[in-house]
Order: structure tokens, then C-alpha cells, then sequence
């Protein structure tokens, strides 16, 4: 469903491959102009930066409502051809984080994750301290809000609840919760047993 390229071209939105990805909303997102997407797929971007360094951006695709008609080329790809995503399909990039002091997502090995309603995608980062934080984006694109402010990193993946207002993970062995609206973390497990 994503568009990638070997080589992609340094500073460019092109990615060398698309991974950890997530499906937008239960049922899709609103667009920033009207009406709703329907369905989508967030997902991490490797982009390649002007000095020849690769980081991860946030990115989406918009799928069209019928994924079996061909696009620019074969939807299945050929010995000498990747595949080629189907017609409809739009991809766009959402963050530009190259500028930032610690750039790109970062963190352990995690999947985006949309809240319920489509609104934000959520994302690991390292904020201006190097601290691993939570952080959304729009999937109408914008700046990145960050949800956590925690005094360690976040040491794993995360989850939205059910109604997206707390998003959960590991902190300091624990398992916690950050209410999302105010940015209060509050534990729910006791701290792990040393050497677990």
C-alpha cells in the first residue's frame, strides 16, 4: 500500500521502506477540509537526510474504497519491479522532525498507534532532554504534541484506552498510565523486582 524506492532521494519525502504500522480510527479519519477518510494506514518512514543519515518520520496513506485496481505500476511487482500501490492510494508525509535536537521517532521497537476516534497518531520520541517520550500528530499533518513528560524514558511500546483518553507503557519497570488531557502519569503496577 506504501511507495518505496531504493535510493531514496536525500532531504526528500521518499522512504526506503515503511514498517510498524497501524490502522487511523475505528473508522477512519475527518479531514482537515471536510468529510471523512475512511480508511488508513499510519505507518514509520525511512527518509534519508541531506547528510546521508536515515531517520523515521510519521506517515499515512489514504486508501481508496476499491484496493484491486492497479496504480503506477503492478499491484504484486515483478522480478524487477517492487509493488506498486493500488489506485487511490495517497501517501503523505506527516512529521519533519530533521531540525529537531534528537530527530526522527525514536524509543524501542513500537508500532504507531491511532486513538480511537482518528484524530492523533501516536508516536515515540525523544524530547529536547533525550528523554523517550509519547507524542501525536495529526493525520492531517502539523506539529507534533507531546504527551508525556516523564522524568525517564518510556521503555516500551504503548496503547491508547478503549476511549482515548490514557495511553499506557512501562516506566521504570513499572506499568503506568498518562491521562492525555492533562499529562498526569499514574502507575498501576508496582515497580518490577530487581534483576526481572
Amino acid at each position: 500500500m506504501t511507495r518505496t524506492v531504493s535510493a531514496p532521494e536525500p532531504g526528500s519525502d521518499e522512504i526506503r521502506r515503511a514498517f510498524s504500522d497501524a490502522w487511523v480510527g475505528r473508522n477512519g479519519y475527518a479531514r482537515a477540509g471536510g468529510g471523512r477518510q475512511a480508511r488508513a494506514i499510519a505507518f514509520q518512514g525511512e527518509v534519508v537526510l541531506p547528510d546521508g543519515g536515515t531517520i523515521s518520520e510519521v506517515y499515512i496513506v489514504d486508501l481508496p474504497e476499491d484496493c484491486t485496481q492497479p496504480g503506477t505500476g503492478p499491484l504484486e511487482g515483478t522480478p524487477l519491479l517492487r509493488p506498486a500501490p493500488p489506485n487511490g492510494v495517497v501517501q503523505r508525509r506527516l512529521t519533519r522532525t530533521q531540525d529537531r535536537v534528537y530527530p526522527g521517532i525514536q524509543g524501542p521497537r513500537h508500532w504507531l498507534r491511532s486513538h480511537p476516534d482518528g484524530s492523533r497518531i501516536a508516536f515515540l520520541m525523544r524530547d529536547d532532554g533525550g528523554r523517550v517520550q509519547v507524542w501525536t500528530v495529526s493525520p492531517n499533518g502539523g506539529v507534533p504534541v507531546q504527551v508525556t513528560r516523564n522524568n525517564g524514558d518510556v521503555a516500551s511500546a504503548f496503547s491508547w484506552s478503549p476511549d482515548g483518553g490514557w495511553v499506557a507503557y512501562v516506566l521504570n519497570g513499572r506499568v503506568v498510565a498518562t491521562e492525555v488531557a492533562t499529562g498526569e502519569t499514574r502507575p498501576l503496577t508496582p515497580p518490577a523486582e530487581a534483576g526481572f
